[in-house]
Formats: structure tokens, C-alpha cells, sequence
């Protein structure tokens, strides 16, 4: 697998790379999923220092064992870096190397998900997103407004989707999960109730200040982009 990356990453054309990728030993799609996959999240975005390794050389065993508890929030925080410096005492450092890169979302080999999903179709899931569209290109003539609609103001604010299945989840407009914290579980509880089973519905998130101000978007984004990643502030 780590021969297969580096060959991809050091081919330039395009269309070489596609095939070394159509060419490689199957697990390449687990440390694909497991790097590009917008849904799952480590709530870690690099390798703490790490002074000792292994031996083995075995990628998928090293990310799945490494990755899984962090995906599932079975340790979390100082916890979850103390296991992934333990991880790094049972494989040698060119495995390190690539649970790196699949904790920084980027394998480093110059390939895209389109790419990806054209050689193993499917493998990395592309989220929905419903596009606004001028009153003059869109079909609200066929609106049934006697029914009533839903009007919602635009906040210049980050877009999310909420999904209901036995529980609602959050999601950004990536398929980045939006964890449950402190700050977002009062919404998530919200929408859970006024929401049917296996309904989809969809906004913006903007945080406010203490005195309830809106704030900049730059500075709204920030704090969900942290929640994201699991700042536990």
C-alpha cells in the first residue's frame, strides 16, 4: 500500500495516476475511505510527537486500530492522543507516516475524490446540497402555496443539513459530522422534535455573542469549525 502511494504521488499525468490507482492492492480503498470519507471524524487532525515505533508494517491494521475509537468517540481528547503515541510503539515509522496523512485528510498522492470514486465508484460518499436559485430560473409557480411554505432568511451563515433517523444528526455542507457539545445538542434536540423519522431538513448555523449579537461570520464558522473537530470549549 505505501509503495502504491508514493507511486501515485510521484507520477505527474493525471490519467497514469488513475491507472496505478485501478492497478493497486485492494486495502488502498480502506486507507482511501478512511481518509476522504466526509462523515467520519477523529476529532485529531495530526500525530502527536512520537519518539519510539514498532515494527510492523501492516496500514490497515494501524489505521482501523488507531482510527476506529477515535470515529466511534471511545476515547476522546488527551485520552485519544495517549492511544495514538501507544499506536506508534507497534509500527514502524512509514506507517506512522501514512496514519498521519489519514489523520490530515490528505494521502499527499494528487488525487481527488472524483477521481477516487471513478476507480472504485461509490467508496467516498458525496453529501446532498439543495443550491438557492433566482425566482426567475425556479419553479415557484408550481409552489402550492396554499399548502404554506417554509421561508427561510438568508444568514450568510454555515450551511448544515439535519437528518432524522432514530436520532438526528448534524452535518456540514461536506458531510462533516457536527458532533453533539453543549452548544449545538439544544438545536439537535429541537429539530429531533419537530421533525418526522426519515425526514431531511436543512439551514444555517450562526453563533451569538453573550448579549445575543450575531457574530461576524468568519468568527461564527470558527467556533462550529472547532466544535467539528472536537474542541470540548
Amino acid at each position: 500500500i505505501i509503495e502504491s502511494i508514493h507511486a501515485i504521488e510521484n507520477e505527474p499525468s493525471s490519467n497514469a495516476k488513475t491507472a496505478l490507482l485501478e492497478a493497486a492492492n485492494t486495502d488502498i480503498q480502506i486507507v482511501l475511505k478512511y481518509t476522504y470519507e466526509p462523515q467520519w471524524s477523529y476529532y485529531v487532525s495530526k500525530m502527536p510527537a512520537v519518539n519510539t515505533y514498532g515494527d510492523s508494517d501492516n496500514v490497515v491494521s494501524c489505521i482501523t486500530a488507531a482510527l476506529d475509537p477515535l470515529k466511534s468517540r471511545e476515547v476522546t481528547g488527551q485520552a485519544a492522543l495517549d492511544w495514538l503515541s501507544w499506536i506508534a510503539t507497534q509500527y514502524d515509522k512509514p506507517t506512522i507516516d501514512i496514519l498521519d496523512r489519514v489523520l490530515r485528510r490528505n494521502i499527499g498522492a494528487g488525487i481527488s475524490t472524483t477521481t477516487i470514486n471513478s476507480v472504485f465508484p461509490k467508496l467516498i460518499s458525496k453529501p446532498n446540497y439543495m443550491r438557492c436559485t433566482l425566482p426567475s430560473k425556479s419553479n415557484m409557480p408550481k409552489f402550492d402555496w396554499s399548502a404554506g411554505v417554509y421561508v427561510q432568511q438568508k444568514m450568510d451563515a454555515m450551511f448544515f443539513n439535519a437528518t432524522k433517523t432514530t436520532y438526528t444528526e448534524l452535518t456540514t455542507r461536506t458531510g462533516s459530522i457536527i458532533p453533539p457539545h453543549i452548544k449545538v445538542s439544544p438545536i439537535i434536540d429541537f429539530i429531533d422534535s419537530v421533525i418526522d423519522e426519515g425526514s431531511v431538513v436543512h439551514g444555517e448555523l450562526i453563533c451569538v455573542d453573550k448579549e445575543g449579537t450575531y457574530l461576524p461570520r468568519e468568527q461564527s464558522n470558527g467556533v462550529i469549525n472547532s466544535i467539528c473537530k472536537g474542541d470540548p470549549d
